[in-house]
């Protein structure tokens, strides 16, 4: 009989985040205040989904966005759809 070994990897991520990638207070003209806005690779990172179901949802208008001279993500929005960031 042959045994069976269990193999069990664990993964720590570190994000960090520089000036300019997220901003405090945005207003989001959808929520009616200001909120916090990250770019979608931030709102990626932070959040768990991909960049481009981040994209699907702007594009359903479930998750706000802004865009200035980037695109920003409404985070708010964004946790409500995806549960706590």
């Amino acid at each position: 009989m042959r045994a069976l070994k269990q193999v069990v990897i664990e993964v720590e991520e570190t994000v960090v985040l520089r000036s300019g990638e997220i901003t405090a207070a945005v207003f989001c003209s959808t929520c009616g205040e200001k909120v916090a806005m990250a770019t979608p690779w931030i709102a990626c990172a932070v959040s768990g989904i991909t960049e481009r179901e981040i994209f699907r949802l702007i594009e359903l208008g479930i998750v706000h966005s802004v865009e200035r001279n980037r695109l920003f993500v409404c985070l708010d929005s964004l946790k409500k759809c995806t549960g706590e960031i």
